[in-house]
This record gives C-alpha cells, structure tokens and sequence, in this order.
C-alpha cells in the first residue's frame, strides 16, 4: 500500500512540474505628477506622443492630479486655461523616472 501511495504522490508531483508556470502579473511602472496653477476652476490637460490626451479641472485651491502618467514619460505638453486668464502652453521635458512631478504655473502672490 506505501510503494502504491508513495507512486501516486511521484506521479502528481512530476506532473505539478511538467505544468508551465502562471506569467506572472507585471504592473508597468506609473509617475505621479501634481500641476498647482494658483486659479481655482483652471482647465489643464497634457498630450503628446507618450502620454494619452488627460484632462482635469483644478480644485479650489488650484491643484491638479494626474496620478498614473508612464513612468517611462520623458516629455508631454502642458496646457492650462481658466476665465481669468489666457491659454498657457508648454513642453515639459524630464528624465523617466517613478518619482512624484510637481510643476507650479506662475506665483500665487496677489
């Protein structure tokens, strides 16, 4: 009975490693990036060859968050426009890298 069992539990095992291994989960690697525009309300987005079209409306303290731009970014185009101001328009270029960006627009000083 214990050569039967100790055949079987062989055979399960060999069969267990014959099975090809589950790939496992790559998660690509994300870089957050705040844009502070000093005007509540302000309209900013980003474009550009390596980043999709991303659009958001800043917080009442004229913040904006875009948390999951590629890490491997190296440069995009920032724009922001708001009622009180004209359009701004420029190219970020940055080394790649998954540390957080900030990028501050002009001074909050009134």
């Amino acid at each position: 009975m214990k050569r039967i069992s100790l055949a079987v539990a062989l055979a399960l095992a060999v069969v267990a490693c014959a099975l090809p291994a589950k790939p496992p989960v790559v998660t690509p690697s994300l870089r957050p990036l705040a844009v502070h525009t000093c005007v509540a309300g302000a309209t900013v987005w980003l474009d550009g060859a390596q980043v999709p079209a991303l659009t958001d409306v800043a917080d009442a303290n004229g913040n904006v968050t875009f948390p999951r731009l590629p890490a491997t970014l190296s440069a995009f185009n920032l724009h922001a426009t708001a009622a009180t101001m004209p359009e701004y328009g420029t190219v970020i270029t940055m080394t790649p890298s998954t540390d957080p960006l900030v990028i501050i627009l002009g001074s909050c000083a009134k």
